[in-house]
């Protein structure tokens, strides 16, 4: 017997997970219970507050646009635009349905023939991304 099966209730932490305990393992109980950072206590504002000079590079990685909160992405350039900073957002991994200036669009599909193409995104990008 499954652990689903033995269990009273089910939480998980996206909507893709809980579909598939009801369909694959077919949970009776399932709840959506979203899980964010891994921290006791909310930082104080001022704790937060930083001072940029330089542009802000936001790493987005995943191949659902939509399921790993591509929208969520957008929205944050576009508030941090709309603040005054230097902003952009790369994405690996997928092809957004939607295109925005400040987005840069670097889909991985053959790894062996995209390998410089990576060394740069490393030496320029993601070494200087914020996480």
């Amino acid at each position: 017997m499954s652990a689903i099966k033995k269990s009273i209730i089910q939480v998980f932490p996206s909507k893709w997970a809980l579909n598939s305990a009801k369909v694959d393992y077919n949970a009776e109980n399932p709840f959506l219970v979203k899980m964010g950072a891994n921290i006791d206590e909310d930082p104080d504002v001022e704790e937060l507050i930083k001072q940029y000079d330089s542009n802000i590079n936001i790493l987005f990685v995943g191949k659902d646009w939509k399921r790993k909160g591509g929208d969520i992405a957008l929205e944050t350039i576009d508030y941090l635009d709309n603040q005054g900073y230097k902003v952009d957002l790369t994405v690996c991994g997928c092809i957004p349905p939607i295109k925005h200036p400040k987005m840069i669009n670097m889909l991985i599909i053959n790894i062996s023939q995209t390998i410089p193409s990576i060394i740069n995104f490393i030496n320029n990008k993601l070494f200087n991304t914020i996480y």
